[in-house]
């Protein structure tokens, strides 16, 4: 009786390990598998651990390892709450990208991380890449993140990560720009080729940070020219001249032409209080287009003042600027020109004028060019609207193989895109700065997509919401399949020794 006792208390304690150990081994196996594949439940409102389905795609195909290296040790993250989300977001990185992109955390005061390149060293990586210094006057600081390919390396900078909003209803509330940085980064350290663009210097140019970050986030690297010195490389696909205030030498008009001629890509962007620059004037006039001394204004499409102008995307040459995809763009810009066609219609021998932005037929213009002007307001005597405040000219010639070459002249008001203006437009989500990322998409030589467009997540206060289908699917976990199984198992034991 104690043998066959002994022998039932024995089976028992083994069934009671074994089912111990399975419940340890599928803990371990579902822990590796979450690693893996991200096998976790998003109830977040904002689905902030959902990736953007163009982004997924995109991480999904990427066929060679990327380092993703933060520098920050992950207990510190895990410490606090907003940096505790960002450890799941990256996580589900390396899961869309079966294990391509590699993630570790990395204190940047012990100036070492994992992997043969650069002798383990932050401090030589960041010598090698001097991109990663980059926007500047920042340098390369703790919680920043770096994307490193085996071409070359990319930096987020911990404040691009968490940006200010403002909701439907006017409230300011922080967002999450993780996925889009990490888009622009990967892109940017994969890509086989990367564009230039040169900004023009030494006619007083304003300050072009925000625009050159737009270049730089767009896959391209950025470089300050002063064609009274220098020629324009080759390689360039851009050459920007934001606002100059003293006029081109005929030299750098010739330079600039001969660089256009073949097959080179050249924005303008004119001062609103810089009236008269006449070589500029004469070039642009020869290409087919002038900037009045007009003020755009439109106090029924203004955002809190009359100065500020109402403006809507036009058919042009561009497939993601379109009107179907894009009907409104409200301009920020008190300093908005009219641009005029010096030829009518809309081509001329080998230029063709597309006009790009374009206010609303209730804007109104007012003569600066004789004086100041007192008021804003509508007055008897305005130009009534609409008028374009954007052209693209597209110039066709031919190489020396007699392929067809095609330039881009476009001009526009800095009204548009200057840095204050930018930066606002990202809090408002006005979509100003698309307009230069459409045109970089669409102008990039290499043939290859530059920039995805991945919208940012509001970290709003509400209380999580479960929808319907994620609280079935808890409920059937719960209440079904745990309590079937526990109970088979059970079932399982009990006739095992009823039989013995």
């Amino acid at each position: 009786m104690n043998r066959k006792k002994l022998k039932y208390g024995g089976f028992s304690l083994l069934y009671t390990a074994l089912f111990l150990t399975g419940i340890i081994l599928l803990n371990v196996f579902a822990g590796m598998l979450t690693e893996r594949y991200f096998l976790k439940f998003d109830l977040t409102e904002q689905g902030l651990y959902t990736l953007d389905r163009d982004a997924a795609q995109f991480m999904g195909n990427i066929d060679e390892t990327v380092d993703v290296i933060v520098l920050s040790e992950e207990s510190v993250w895990l410490s606090h709450p907003e940096s505790a989300r960002l450890i799941d977001i990256l996580q589900n990185y390396a899961a869309v990208s079966n294990g391509r992109i590699r993630v570790q955390y990395v204190n940047p005061d012990l100036n070492s991380f994992s992997g043969s390149k650069y002798d383990n060293s932050l401090s030589k990586l960041k010598e090698a890449h001097i991109e990663l210094s980059r926007p500047e006057p920042e340098n390369l600081s703790r919680n920043d993140i770096i994307v490193l390919s085996s071409r070359r390396a990319a930096r987020i900078p911990a404040s691009n990560i968490y940006v200010p909003l403002y909701d439907a209803e006017g409230r300011q509330v922080p967002s999450i720009n993780l996925d889009q940085e990490m888009v622009t980064a990967m892109l940017y350290v994969l890509n086989e080729n990367v564009p230039k663009v040169a900004f023009l210097e030494g006619h007083g140019e304003d300050s072009a940070q925000n625009l050159q970050y737009i270049f730089d986030r767009s896959g391209y690297s950025y470089m300050s020219l002063n064609l009274a010195l220098e020629d324009i490389s080759k390689d360039t696909v851009f050459v920007v001249s934001t606002a100059p205030k003293t006029d081109f030498l005929p030299a750098e008009i010739i330079k600039l032409e001969n660089y256009l001629s073949t097959g080179g890509n050249a924005v303008i962007l004119y001062d609103f209080n810089t009236l008269s620059l006449p070589n500029l004037d004469e070039f642009l006039r020869l290409w087919g287009v002038s900037v009045d001394s007009k003020l755009v204004c439109d106090a029924s499409q203004s955002y809190g003042h009359p100065a500020l102008v109402g403006a809507r995307v036009m058919e042009n040459p561009f497939p993601s600027l379109s009107a179907e995809d894009a009907i409104s763009i409200p301009v920020l810009s008190y300093y908005a020109r009219p641009i005029r066609p010096e030829w009518s219609g809309s081509t001329s021998g080998r230029l063709t004028a597309f006009p790009l932005i374009q206010s609303y037929g209730t804007s109104y213009a007012k003569d600066y060019g004789s004086g100041d002007i007192t008021t804003f307001e509508k007055e008897d005597g305005d130009e009534t609207g609409p008028f374009t405040l954007a052209y693209d000219i597209r110039h066709l010639s031919y190489d020396a193989g007699s392929n067809q070459v095609h330039s881009h002249l476009i001009v526009s008001s800095i009204g548009l895109l200057n840095d204050e203006v930018l930066a606002l437009a990202s809090q408002y989500r006005f979509n100003n700065p698309f307009m230069i990322v459409d045109i970089a998409n669409d102008l990039n030589p290499f043939g290859q997509s530059v920039y995805i467009q991945v919208p940012r997540k509001l970290l709003s206060n509400e209380p999580m919401v479960v929808s319907a289908g994620q609280s079935r699917a808890v409920l059937f976990l719960m209440v079904i399949v745990l309590p079937l199984a526990i109970l088979a198992i059970g079932i399982f034991v009990w006739r095992k020794r009823r039989h013995q």
